[in-house]
């Protein structure tokens, strides 16, 4: 009994992280955009732009949440279907780089920018899948810092509660580090992959 209501408290965290990061990223965003051109946004107006977004951008990244929990479920079943679904979520994911993007600076709904999102990789899309996959690894290791450090601090906790506290912190740290500094990059993308697409459609 206690070992399930760890594990429901983990995934309670986990949860909550994830949200962090959509509500972090849904204010972030429009202030980096803003930022690159040149233009004026005070916080309370990003803040107002996000509540008023973050329903749309939750439902946009249903589809890829469905994705990955398809990808774990099939990770337990055999090493050919982890092979398989890992594959398959690693080339797919790149395609959805852009959601936040959309649904903020364009006012997509949530099916126009799982698309928008899709349509911007076209034509360009093993570049960016490299950039992707350098940055992506990046944040890994910056991740995996206060992950390391907080795993040593841990040791004196008892072991029950160890791995819920590490979820859980090392979640929120990881959202402090990196999130503004991914939403800035793939930001300073997509502006990078709308201006080719106009010129390549020019």
């Amino acid at each position: 009994f206690t070992s399930g209501r760890l594990d429901a408290n983990a995934n309670i965290g986990l949860l909550l992280a994830l949200l962090s990061s959509l509500m972090q990223s849904a204010v972030l965003v429009p202030l980096i955009a803003a930022w690159h051109r040149d233009r004026a946004l005070s916080l309370a107006d990003a803040l107002t732009r996000a509540r008023a977004a973050f329903p749309q951008l939750c439902l946009a990244y249903a589809a890829p949440a469905l994705a990955m929990i398809a990808a774990a479920w099939l990770y337990s079943k055999s090493d050919a279907a982890a092979l398989v679904s890992g594959l398959a979520l690693l080339l797919i994911y790149p395609r959805w780089l852009f959601i936040t993007q959309a649904v903020l600076l364009e006012n997509a709904t949530p099916l126009q920018a799982l698309r928008r999102s899709a349509a911007l990789l076209n034509r360009r899309y093993w570049p960016m899948f490299g950039t992707w996959l350098v940055f992506e690894l990046v944040f890994i290791v910056i991740t995996a810092i206060p992950t390391f450090v907080i795993g040593m601090v841990s040791v004196s906790i008892p072991p029950g509660l160890r791995l819920n506290v590490l979820m859980i912190l090392a979640g929120n740290l990881a959202l402090v580090l990196i999130e503004p500094l991914r939403d800035a990059v793939f930001t300073l993308f997509y502006y990078e992959q709308r201006r080719r697409r106009r010129e390549q459609d020019a």
